[in-house]
């Protein structure tokens, strides 16, 4: 498994929550 991958998917969850609120 890649280490970015889930990464990059904490990042875009972060990303959208802060955008969504």
């Amino acid at each position: 498994m890649a280490r970015g991958e889930i990464g990059v998917m904490s990042d875009v969850a972060t990303k959208q929550r802060i955008d969504g609120v």
